[in-house]
């Protein structure tokens, strides 16, 4: 049996006041594909933030791919949900997609198997085409797909996905599904949404965030379990409709 991808044992944290997590204990499998949902202010982003390394726990103990969550980013994809850059700075399509095969922190010089695969991402996102243009100038769908790619270029072993179609529309939202199936093959995929309909038909398990984590299987996902997550009445909506016929056309083809 291989070792699970991702483990949190008795993981709390808080930011000095209350605690945002509280005795977090869960694993995630190697090729699972999971799903973290919740209120704002849950404790979604922090739970990301401590598997990433960013944060440390008050108290417990993290595992990703059998090594502290700092040693495991080489070997981890992440896309922000939103990134802050100057938008007077003048960086392009090509090169924000580039940064995901440094490696090590530093710059260097990417040899051809690293410009193969920069190009690949590119034409998988459909966005090939629009290498050269400056990510300040791209719209918002546009940028989320070169994050995307971004992730996707470091190869990773886990990919870590921040609400990943917040600005895609449904059409497009559709292809990525279909992408995140086939990498599901390969990568562990960990997503944070607030769209149930979009993980109920992709994800394995989902994972309820409230300060506290509750594990349901995404068939047992119902409207009265994501209503008392939430607070409050949640209408989900089914994006079968979306799926393309096959998953060869990419994530996003024009």
């Amino acid at each position: 049996m291989s070792e699970p991808a991702v483990v949190f044992r008795g993981v709390s944290f808080s930011y000095g006041g209350p605690q945002v997590l509280e005795d977090v204990s869960l694993e995630i499998a190697a090729r699972e594909t999971v799903c973290l949902v919740g209120p704002n202010g849950g404790g979604k982003s922090t739970w990301l933030k401590l598997a990433l390394g960013l944060l440390t726990p008050a108290s417990g103990r993290i595992r990703v791919l059998g090594q502290s969550p700092l040693r495991a980013r080489p070997r981890i994809g992440y896309m922000p949900q939103q990134v802050a850059f100057d938008a007077r700075f003048p960086i392009t399509v090509r090169e924000i997609v580039r940064m995901g095969r440094l490696r090590g922190g530093r710059w260097s010089w990417l040899g051809k198997v690293d410009e193969q695969i920069v190009e690949r991402v590119l034409e998988e996102v459909a966005m090939r085409d629009e290498a050269h243009r400056l990510y300040a100038d791209l719209s918002g769908g546009q940028r989320q797909r070169v994050l995307i790619a971004r992730a996707l270029a470091a190869e990773p072993e886990i990919l870590f996905l921040d609400e990943p179609t917040a600005m895609v529309d449904a059409h497009n939202e559709g292809r990525l599904m279909a992408r995140l199936r086939d990498l599901h093959r390969t990568l562990t995929i960990v997503l944070v949404s607030h769209d149930v309909g979009f993980v109920s038909n992709l994800v394995d398990r989902v994972f309820c965030v409230n300060r506290r984590v509750s594990v349901h299987a995404a068939t047992d996902l119902s409207q009265g379990t994501v209503g008392e997550l939430y607070g409050g009445h949640v209408h989900a909506v089914r994006h079968g409709s979306h799926l393309p016929g096959s998953s060869s056309d990419g994530i996003f083809p024009e």
